[in-house]
Parts: structure tokens; sequence; C-alpha cells
């Protein structure tokens, strides 16, 4: 399974659905100074530069019950800030049409320090849903002294037989109704 974090990164930032993180052109003179390499890749995202605040979600664990399968997704949060921050997120559930289906839930917050990753309460993609797709939306966001950012991912899945699918969101767009009126 592919990190779907990179995208939702780039799509968030750039507005462009399934950006890919590019690196700086070189120099194009061979006589142009050529600067000492740095420890840290200068990599932006098309659109936007990296944000303060980064949000991975990784599959936690799948759980079968009567009403069909549910998703339990681990949200790791790593901040770029220079302080002390305190974060926390809103996760919602829709359809492919726009139809909430799990209304917004908050997180307790999460205090880290400048540069530290923590985890946060995790998400669940409930059991019982209507075979069909799904499009979660997380938004988290944080604040210190001097600084706020906030950071938005998507999570992209399907329900077929009462099982729960992660999608790339490539995948969720071409085969969701998400597109149902949109002249091409």
């Amino acid at each position: 399974m592919k990190e779907f974090t990179s995208w939702a990164l780039c799509f968030a930032l750039g507005g462009l659905g399934g950006s890919a993180l590019i690196p700086q052109p070189s120099p194009a003179s061979p006589a142009a100074p050529v600067a000492t390499p740095s420890t840290e890749p200068n990599i932006q995202c098309i659109g936007g530069m990296e944000s303060g605040l980064k949000l991975e979600l990784s599959p936690e664990a799948y759980r079968a019950g009567r009403e069909g399968h549910s998703l339990e997704l681990s949200p790791t949060l790593t901040s770029r800030l220079g302080e002390p921050v305190r974060a926390m997120y809103a996760f919602r559930l829709a359809d492919d049409v726009g139809n909430v289906v799990q209304d917004t839930r908050y997180s307790p917050a999460v205090k880290l320090t400048a540069g530290e990753q923590g985890t946060a309460e995790p998400l669940l993609i409930p059991a019982g849903l209507a075979d069909g797709f799904y499009r979660g939306t997380v938004q988290v966001a944080a604040s210190g002294g001097r600084t706020q950012t906030s950071e938005l991912v998507q999570v992209f899945v399907e329900v077929r037989g009462g099982e729960v699918q992660l999608l790339e969101g490539d995948d969720w767009h071409m085969r969701s109704r998400s597109n149902q009126g949109v002249m091409r």
C-alpha cells in the first residue's frame, strides 16, 4: 500500500489532486556556482511549500463483526515548527456525492515539542456502511505561542460486501460517483 499522506499534502496545499513531489531544478549553466548539498533536500509540492505540521495515517486494525468490517487508522503528527504546540484534528466521513455519513468528530489535543512526533486518538471507518465509496476528511491544526498551522488529509475507501478497502485518490475519483455531471 502506498503512503497517501504526500498526495494529500500536495492536494491540500497545491489544489491539484495527484500532484507529485518534485525536486528543485538544478542550475542550467555548467559555469553557474554550485551550492554545497544541504542535509535536508529542498523539496516542494506543486503550488506550495510543505506545511509546518505533517499528518500520516496508518491502517491500525481491521475488525470483522455482524455489521461488516471496520477500519481503524492511527494518526501520527509531526511538528516542523520551532516551538512547542498543541494539535488536534476534526474527522468527517462522507459518501462520494458529499452526503455526511459520520458527523465531525474532534480529537483530544496532543502536545508536541519542536520536531517531535506524537500519536493522536485513532480514526474509525465504522462497520455497517452501505456498499459504495467514501471520503474521510481530516483537518488537523496546531497552535503555539508564535505559530499556527493546519493540514488537510483525505482518506478514500470503498465498501464492498461489508469489507472496507483503502483506495488511492485517483482510483477513487475514477470509479466513484464523484465525477457525475462533470463535463470532460
